[in-house]
């Protein structure tokens, strides 16, 4: 599987560019800490993944609680 653009361009807080297979951590509102994720394109969507399991859109974030930690 080859890395994608994101169509929207979506960038993390520090203004670093997304693409599919990077890893991003992800602020959690609800729990108060950032998790580790892969961005996937599934089902026509860009989502977040963790341990093998989809947890989110990644649409649902804002930049500010995105950051890429590496590419693939």
């Amino acid at each position: 599987m080859k890395r994608e653009r994101l169509c929207s361009g979506m960038r993390d807080r520090d203004g670093k560019e997304i693409f599919t297979q990077d890893t991003v951590r992800a602020y959690e509102l609800s729990q108060r800490e950032w998790s580790l994720n892969e961005v996937v394109f599934e089902y026509g969507c860009f989502k977040l993944r963790q341990n093998n399991r989809v947890d989110a859109l990644l649409c649902s974030y804002r930049s500010e609680y995105l950051q890429v930690t590496e590419g693939k």
